[in-house]
């Protein structure tokens, strides 16, 4: 490092106006390290560059184990993508950047799924009720899904099958041994072969092995049995409000969704499943389902008028301080020309995870892990797309559950405390930089999360406490 002697005062620096800080790379992946570095401007308009040990660090917020002596700084592990500010101090000047560390931890759902093992059995009286599961091939790839499978207890049903990208409606009736086998003929496409064997798995419940074959391709699934109704209420402790992230598994690439998805989501005491949100694209869905006896919801929605899905299989369990239901998700969308937003398509695979929504008392706010005091929250707004990859701000998070910041831009959220969903607005009037955002409070975590589309791209936003 080069110092400028202030002349006539020997040994003494210009003073420091400014310090600019860097990170190589911006986004890290968790237990991943960057590189610190700043550049100090002086007061006769030059410019100090300071290598990483040449300033002070210290970890303002979030997922930083640890920064070296020589500025390495140290992702920690994190269960959904966070920011991460760091501040470089040189010469009592400071000089803040924004981190994005990103959830590696999502298992790949393209595998094959693990056999639950199976005992056929024949039709009985247990038997009766709603049936829906995903269609995989040999490689475990999701290529549709068998839902709706309404069982009666004269063995009849009637269900909807998605396959290879067309929609169909089946009936027909099991024979006395549990099993079912015929072909649907199809319009311009081979006829559809369809095999049902009722059974059990080696944990005791009830399911349906499906075979579902045409077009020269085979894929098999396992159907849950969702056995819950009004006489036979789903567990308490799932039944209720939920909210749930789809955090981004690829960020820094203008070709790639780099939002967050999130929705909302409501258990009945039936265990009747509905739900709605949007993907991290910034496409909107609505879902139903049940939950079935193991106590999992299978996820198949289609997207972009059926040049996309959403799917997967998610789990309800309490995983202390990170989520009360979690699962793996295939997350695509066919190359569209004629789509504005990643017309050359996707797929990705990110995790899924949910958390249990409590509406607060009046007076109280959605998230009651905060501090008291202003400037209680941080706001952070990320994406490829924006000035410097994102930013963060301070924010006041009122007892009103509304979210104000002191300025010059104009940033405001408002957080409805019934369900937990959330929209914001930031406005920079010197760079003209607007930003309309919504989400999702995980109280969880402690954590807000959502994304925003703007200019056709995606982005995330996250909030957490600023302690």
């Amino acid at each position: 490092m080069g110092l400028i002697l202030k002349s006539g005062f020997s040994g003494q620096l210009y003073e420091v106006e400014t310090v600019e800080v860097a990170a190589d790379p911006s986004v890290v992946v968790e237990g991943g390290t960057a590189q610190l570095r700043a550049v100090a401007a002086m007061d006769d308009e030059s410019l100090v560059r300071l290598g990483g040990s040449d300033a002070q660090w210290s970890v303002l917020q979030g997922p930083i184990t640890g920064i070296s002596p020589e500025g390495v700084a140290t992702a920690g592990a994190v269960f959904v993508n966070a920011p991460a500010s760091v501040r470089g101090t040189w010469l009592g000047v400071n000089g803040d950047v924004t981190l994005t560390v990103l959830n590696v931890n999502s298992a790949v759902p393209a595998q094959p799924a693990p056999d639950p093992g199976f005992t056929e059995q024949p039709f009985a009286a247990l038997h009766p009720g709603l049936f829906e599961g995903l269609l995989r091939d040999t490689q475990g790839n999701i290529l549709g899904a068998l839902t709706g499978l309404r069982l009666t207890s004269k063995r009849s049903f009637t269900a909807r099958v998605v396959f290879n990208g067309v929609a169909q409606w089946l009936k027909g009736a099991l024979l006395p041994d549990g099993s079912f086998l015929m072909s649907y003929p199809r319009q311009n496409r081979s006829d559809l072969a369809v095999s049902l064997q009722l059974g059990i798995s080696d944990s005791g419940a009830v399911l349906l092995r499906a075979t579902v074959a045409g077009d020269g391709v085979a894929t098999e699934g396992w159907l849950a049995h969702a056995p819950y109704s009004s006489r036979n209420p789903a567990p308490s402790s799932r039944v209720g409000i939920f909210t749930f992230l789809l955090p981004a598994p690829e960020t820094g690439s203008l070709s790639l969704p780099e939002g967050d998805g999130y929705g909302r989501a409501r258990v009945s005491k039936s265990g009747v499943i509905t739900a709605a949100g949007r993907t991290g694209d910034g496409a909107g869905f609505t879902l139903r389902g049940a939950l079935s006896g193991d106590l999992q919801w299978h996820v198949f929605k289609e997207l972009h008028r059926r040049q996309g899905q959403l799917a997967g299989i998610v789990t309800f369990r309490d995983v202390p301080g990170v989520s009360d239901f979690d699962g793996s998700m295939l997350w695509s969308k066919n190359p569209l020309p004629s789509s504005k937003s990643y017309p050359g398509g996707f797929s990705l695979t990110p995790g899924l995870i949910g958390s249990a929504y409590t509406a607060p008392a009046k007076g109280g706010r959605a998230l009651d892990s905060l501090p008291e005091g202003p400037e209680n929250a941080r706001l952070t707004l990320a994406a490829s797309s924006l000035p410097g990859g994102g930013f963060s701000r301070l924010m006041t998070w009122h007892d009103t559950n509304k979210l104000t910041h002191a300025g010059p831009e104009t940033l405001s959220v408002w957080v409805a405390p019934s369900n937990g969903a959330l929209t914001g607005r930031f406005h920079d009037r010197a760079s003209k930089l607007l930003v309309l955002f919504r989400g999702v409070i995980f109280q969880k975590q402690g954590l807000a999360g959502g994304c925003f589309l703007r200019d056709h791209q995606t982005g995330y936003v996250h909030i957490e406490g600023n302690h």
